[in-house]
């Protein structure tokens, strides 16, 4: 038998579940339910009676059972062909008592019974024999004339491809009880599992009774994916709670009752005016009760799985749901409880208080009674469920609150003999529920704060509505915290907006945010706090707040290679030319050197920020450190200083004007503002500079080895090969000044089209602007033509041409074994942007990692419409392995895809790969290889 640890929450007697999985939110696995059980076997229902008995209760209720097939069980079990359970409570007379662990049997059924072991007592009685109340009882039903089961939600059973079962509510599938049997005796290992249980006999009728049929009412109806929820009776207002004066329940208690009275005024409590006792016409609260004291009061033992249990007595007569007369709640003593919610989410060996007895108060007016089977896997939130703690599902309840579910049965239940208080309350949970409550997770676990826009995302978040009218403008606001009290003195990480929230509704949402950078590195706690109609507060603030399970790690971004070159005297000296992706630490600034000759006038500094940036700023100083030249926060390209103190080292100072850590590359030119570029004289179409094939798919300002200088019109020619008629793409990017525009024509000088880019203009697709012709160029010689305003402007050029046939040229790379090899994109360590390919299926491509290199960061750009934070067919980049292990994968930012950095990988080669919707979206990809040192002790670190 396996070794339980309790776990918070009752259905009128809190079912039990293993440590590792800690729920009372959904059934009990097969393999648990197999593995437990003293006895497990199928057999059909004869007869179902109710009997008096003596002592407080009054009555029992004996099922014989015929037809049985036994499964798991001792030897001396399997020589039955019958069986007789009883268990405490029916109704007998003017008795009527149960429980919800009460078991509802209808003649004339067929069952899978998983009986709860009993130790070997021959006079146990329990409030049920199954183990885990209804998750023990599964029942057989004829489908089209096979045997097809149900577990106690409704929800068909189906043989699972290991041979074990498992639930299902999507279908129906037949199974053979001679099947179903032998995969459960597979489940247990053998065939004789448990030690003989011992008969419970069944008592002798008293002279002159007659026993009574149980009234059976049929099944309810079941949720799609769970038990049913409902109220199945009332008590006569007010509802007086007999309370003990022990001081560790008697607050808790108090505050539970107020907490149902701010919905509806049923409650009322007084101090126990006399022995507690069950059938005494009181509400009473018993107390935590030992094994002795239990079984005086109620006739029955609490069993290993049992935490609490509500008794209750109904009026006689025979409608399913009669008036209640009399609820007794009592706490299983065996067990631990707690008063502070939170020491329940972080030791396994104590439960909180609040929350059972806020369950089973719920019991006490008529919530989840009478006809309605208690499972704990409903489809919506409620105190229900009974998951108080569910470590390895990440539930965190604190028993604080009720939900819109509760309240709404409260109000039907009654309304009719006290007015519904019209209240406004809003609540929050870090868990959903369907089928059951699952919890929120948080992730990545470790971030650095503000860090390429790394978002933390929040899901299964539930927002409440308990109040009588529907709730506008309702906030959500996410935090970090140093302890496990979210307050909104934390620090404020993001705010979700829910613009309307119906009357006694929830909602399921999902959040993502990012770190702010004046967040401090540490491990933190993260919860949010809700409100209505902005920030304001409701008439019930002890659910508004809620905690995820799991601890946020911030760090501080790494150092680039380049560090330390926090100051002047510590710049790094670079030449001409791409400097190379640079990450800007939080809270600091980058210094770099370079040398001009002579002939330079002027030097030209592009400064490429990672897309999401804040502006920077860049400042220039001479080699005598007099600062020369300052740029202005908002231009993000480029900026041309003037050298007035001739050859010789300068230096410019990067820094970030908001600081948030973000990264960028730099771009170094020394060059002569006065004279014409290298490509004139180009200013006719006689003139034109060809552009030869070896050129075409580059950019033209790296090919030619300088800058292209726009002071007049200039011309350019290109030749489309046989067979290249099909897509033709004309690009150039616009490095400063000026507006400048781009023209293409034919052999016969006849324009074909135009396009027009102005510097920080708004041009948002990458920085260039495109021509793009397709399935309409025909071979033969075409001409540029590139005009502007006259003023110093420089840009470049690219073409870019591909034949119908090999409109992908990458393909076919449709699996990791045809890869396209770029991985010469990442050994020139210049982040140069590739062809655009066309997905179209799913793309991989081969990139490789050297000696001295262990980190890959990268992007994916479409080049068709979808700005504004929308990635055109649904375009996702992801990193592999050389086993296609997962290792990073991309998210948006503002249209592109970013892929996160890896650091710590080995020389190699790796897959990125890239999908979506196969709508035939062009696209560029960038990637960049690097290296990340190791942390030193004590630093905060991670690689983005």
């Amino acid at each position: 038998m396996r070794t339980r640890v309790p776990v918070l929450g009752s259905i009128v007697v809190l079912s039990l579940v293993p440590v590792h999985a800690l729920s009372h939110s959904a059934p009990l696995s097969f393999e648990e339910l197999a593995e437990d059980a003293g006895r497990v076997y199928v057999a059909t229902v004869e007869r179902v009676e109710c009997l008096p008995m003596d002592g407080p209760v009054g009555v029992q209720t004996v099922a014989t059972l015929g037809a049985v097939e036994w499964v798991a069980a001792s030897a001396s079990d399997r020589a039955r062909t019958s069986r007789s359970l009883r268990w405490v409570g029916g109704t007998w007379g003017e008795r009527s008592v149960e429980s919800c662990m009460t078991p509802r049997l209808t003649p004339g059924e067929r069952y899978v019974f998983f009986e709860e072991a009993t130790g070997g007592s021959v006079d146990l009685l329990r409030a049920t024999p199954f183990l885990g109340a209804s998750q023990g009882l599964w029942r057989v039903e004829n489908v089209g004339g096979r045997a097809v089961v149900r577990t106690a939600s409704g929800q068909f059973v189906e043989a699972a491809p290991d041979g074990m079962l498992k639930a299902v509510s999507t279908s129906v599938e037949a199974l053979d009880e001679k099947a179903f049997c032998a995969a459960i005796v597979a489940a247990r290992g053998n065939t004789d599992a448990s030690a003989d249980a011992g008969e419970s006999p069944v008592p002798s009728t008293p002279a002159g009774v007659v026993p009574q049929p149980l009234i059976v009412t049929g099944p309810v109806t079941k949720g799609t994916t769970g038990g049913a929820t409902g109220w199945c009776g009332n008590q006569t207002l007010p509802i007086v709670f007999e309370l003990s004066e022990d001081p560790f329940s008697r607050g808790q208690n108090e505050e539970l009752l107020a907490h149902y009275n701010q919905f509806m005024d049923i409650y009322r409590i007084r101090t126990n005016n006399g022995p507690y006792a069950f059938r005494n016409g009181r509400n009473e609260y018993h107390g935590e009760l030992n094994d002795t004291d239990y079984r005086a009061a109620f006739e029955s033992d609490w069993g290993a799985s049992t935490l609490a249990v509500c008794w209750t007595l109904r009026e006689p007569g025979e409608a399913p749901c009669r008036r209640l007369v009399e609820t007794d709640i009592a706490v299983n003593a065996n067990f631990n409880f707690t008063a502070n919610h939170f020491d329940q989410w972080t030791n396994n060996t104590v439960y909180s208080f609040r929350a059972v007895m806020n369950h089973e108060f719920g019991h006490s007016w008529g919530n989840q009674t009478g006809t309605f089977v208690e499972t704990y896997d409903y489809p919506v939130p409620t105190v229900m469920h009974a998951g108080y703690r569910l470590l390895d599902s990440r539930v965190w309840e604190t028993g604080f609150g009720l939900q819109p579910n509760d309240v709404q049965f409260l109000r039907q239940a009654y309304g009719s003999q006290t007015p519904v208080i019209n209240i406004r309350d809003v609540g929050v949970e870090s868990y959903r529920a369907n089928g059951g409550l699952y919890g929120g997770e948080v992730t990545p676990p470790t971030l650095i704060a503000d860090e390429y826009s790394q978002s933390l995302s929040y899901d299964a978040l539930t927002v409440v509505n308990n109040g009588t009218a529907a709730e506008n403008d309702v906030r959500v606001r996410f935090f970090l915290s140093t302890d496990f009290n979210i307050t909104p003195a934390d620090y404020l990480i993001g705010t979700l907006t829910v613009a309307s929230l119906g009357a006694e509704s929830f909602q399921e949402l999902s959040f993502s945010t990012t770190v702010p950078g004046s967040v401090p590195p540490g491990t933190y706690f993260t919860g949010a706090i809700v409100s209505r109609n902005g920030l304001a507060t409701d008439d019930y603030e002890g659910n508004n707040t809620t905690l995820y399970s799991q601890r946020i790690t911030v760090t501080q971004p790494p150092d680039d290679e380049f560090e330390p070159n926090d100051s002047r005297e510590a710049a790094r000296l670079v030449a001409s030319g791409i400097v190379g992706s640079r990450t800007l630490r939080l809270y600091n600034e980058d210094w770099f050197a370079f040398d001009v000759s002579g002939t330079d006038d002027s030097v030209d500094v592009k400064l490429l920020p990672r897309p999401g940036s804040a502006p920077f700023q860049l400042e220039l100083y001479d080699s005598a450190g007099t600062l020369v030249d300052t740029s202005s926060p908002t231009d993000l390209q480029t900026f041309v200083w003037a050298l007035s103190g001739g050859a010789g080292r300068y230096y410019v100072r990067v820094y970030e004007s908001s600081y948030t850590g973000r990264g960028y590359d730099l771009v170094f030119y020394g060059f002569n503002s006065q004279q014409d570029d290298r490509d004139e004289p180009n200013d006719n179409a006689l003139e034109a500079r060809a552009i030869a094939a070896r050129d075409q798919n580059k950019w033209l300002s790296t090919t030619l080895g300088g800058p292209l200088v726009q002071a007049d019109a200039d011309w350019y020619s290109f030749d489309v090969a046989e067979g290249a008629n099909s897509l033709l793409a004309l690009k150039f990017q616009l490095d400063f000044n000026g507006r400048t525009t781009m023209e293409l024509y034919d052999a016969n000088l006849t324009r074909i089209a135009t396009a027009t880019q102005t510097q920080g203009g708004g041009v948002d697709d990458g920085g260039y602007e495109a021509i793009q012709l397709q399935g309409t160029v025909v071979p033969g010689r075409y001409h540029l033509l590139v005009s502007g305003t006259d003023e110093y402007t420089r840009y470049d050029i690219k073409v870019e041409t591909f034949s119908r046939e090999a409109r992908q040229p990458e393909e076919p790379n449709n699996v990791a074994v045809d890869a396209f090899d770029v991985a010469w994109i990442g050994a020139q360590f210049t982040g140069e942007i590739l062809p655009p390919f066309v997905q179209t299926d799913v793309d991989f491509f081969l990139v490789r990692l050297t000696e001295g290199q262990n980190a890959i960061s990268g992007y994916l750009r479409p080049l068709t419409a979808g700005k504004g934070g929308t990635t055109p067919g649904g375009l996702e980049m992801t990193l592999l392995d050389e086993d296609g292990n997962v290792l990073a994968t991309s998210y948006d930012i503002g249209g592109w895809q970013e892929l996160p950095s890896t650091e710590g990988l080995p020389p190699g080669n790796y897959y990125l790969r890239v999908t979506g919707d196969n709508s035939g979206t062009p696209y560029d990809i960038i990637w960049y290889p690097a290296f990340i040192a190791p942390p030193s002790p004590g630093d905060f670190w991670m690689a983005f």
